[in-house]
């Protein structure tokens, strides 16, 4: 072997070799060794949407944005422009990828991932709520891992100790960075709307928005539970839900307990939102009038012909029987009257639920359903695998342990998916 060291070296003086910037994991499987707080260090995450209904048509959009490569390096502190673009695209909902092919398809090859850096409030929240819960999972199967790794001393498994520290400390960053980013989405999601900035539907494009999310100085300093405690804070005083119109308004919580029973009530979320989303706007003083100023006029027709159809005959059904519960009961005039609830009004209730729905998946427990997610268990770090949820009973006593298992797909990206299967089970 001959080297050339291109300088003038003293006899006896150490001669260092130069590997190159190489990622801990590179060194290791090449060399046997890593390097504590490598600079060059990076995890690597992996997208993958099979399960999506819309997949094709966000495969195209993903396609003609070049935007292919669903494998991602990510360093310290440092999240990758490119995977919130893709990841944006991968939670954009039926409504917004319409949106997208109708009015942008022949702008995409000019803007590219510009048309990206932002899509709507909706989307923003989901995406950096799937995006946790990717990088929240990938932590714990390292955790796991570790837990699981017989204690040895010999100099390959230090090593290997180094490698999984620097790779749980750049996942602790990142998860960090993405909350503070959270943080600031909502509070300038709440600043819009209590100060009636919000766009009309559906709501892309805000021209203010790039400005204060690529600005670092603006991000949140937290902690783990000051990053739950500010969320929750935010999102109650920006999203409705069906248990804050249950408590806010007791006269509507009257009258739907009159309209089902209790146990089919807790069943019917959804139901319970489109009536609440039809009665409240036809308060003046609603706390979400700005909201319902800038939906008024929301329409939002299926591409296919026959789908629209479809869906209309579908919700004409589910109208008229839910008219017959409500008229056949003696409810106040003022709160469900023949006006009022319409066919026509539980139409454009029901689409902007279908349109503004938000699943939020990282919080310290698993609100509105009667189950907590005690454990989780990473079978494997491959992209094929099962994972294995474990749920309790919520109550004064724990009731029996049940374990059943999810597909790494459905876990991985459809939050939607991941819901149900909870709710199933």
């Amino acid at each position: 072997m001959q080297l050339i060291a291109g300088e003038t070296i003293e006899c006896g003086k150490e001669i260092y070799n130069n590997y190159g910037p190489k990622s801990n994991r590179e060194l290791l499987i090449a060399y046997g060794f890593c390097i504590k707080d490598n600079p060059d260090d990076w995890v690597m995450i992996k997208l993958n949407f099979d399960q999506d209904p819309d997949k094709d048509e966000k495969y195209e959009i993903l396609e003609i944005t070049d935007s292919l490569d669903f494998t991602h390096f990510i360093k310290k502190d440092s999240i990758p422009d490119k995977l919130l673009s893709q990841c944006r695209i991968i939670e954009l909902n039926y409504l917004e990828t319409i949106y997208f092919q109708q009015n942008f398809k022949n702008s995409y090859q000019e803007r590219g991932n510009d048309l990206f850096n932002f899509v709507g409030y909706r989307n923003e929240i989901s995406m950096l709520e799937i995006l946790l819960m990717l990088l929240n999972r990938k932590l714990n199967t390292i955790i796991v891992n570790e837990q699981n790794q017989v204690n040895q001393d010999d100099e390959l498994s230090l090593h290997v100790k180094i490698f999984r520290d620097d790779q749980k400390e750049i996942l602790k960053s990142v998860i960090s960075k993405i909350q503070s980013l959270e943080l600031k989405v909502l509070s300038r999601a709440l600043d819009d709307f209590k100060e009636n900035r919000l766009s009309k539907p559906p709501f892309l494009f805000n021209n203010t928005i790039n400005e204060f999310i690529m600005d670092n100085s603006l991000l949140f300093e937290n902690n783990n539970n000051d990053y739950f405690e500010i969320k929750e804070n935010l999102l109650d005083s920006l999203l409705i839900t069906s248990d804050k119109a249950m408590k806010m308004d007791q006269e509507f919580s009257k009258v739907i307990h009159n309209i089902f029973d209790d146990e089919l009530l807790e069943t019917e979320d959804d139901i319970v939102l489109i009536l609440f989303l039809i009665h409240e706007s036809n308060n003046k003083n609603s706390y979400w009038k700005n909201f319902f100023d800038a939906v008024k006029d929301y329409k939002f027709v299926l591409m296919n012909d026959g789908d629209e159809k479809q869906k209309l005959q579908e919700l004409n059904e589910f109208y008229e029987n839910l008219s017959q519960s409500i008229f056949s009961n003696d409810l106040p005039n003022d709160l469900f009257s023949k006006e009022i609830f319409t066919f026509e009004n539980f139409v454009w209730a029901s689409n902007l639920l279908d349109s503004f729905q938000i699943n939020l998946e990282n919080k310290r427990e698993y609100l509105n359903k009667k189950i907590l997610l005690k454990h989780c268990q990473i079978c494997s770090d491959a992209d094929d695998y099962d994972v294995i949820i474990q749920l309790i009973q919520v109550g004064e006593e724990e009731s029996d342990i049940e374990d059943f298992k999810v597909h790494s797909n459905i876990l991985s990206i459809r939050s939607t998916y991941f819901n149900a299967a909870l709710s199933s089970n």
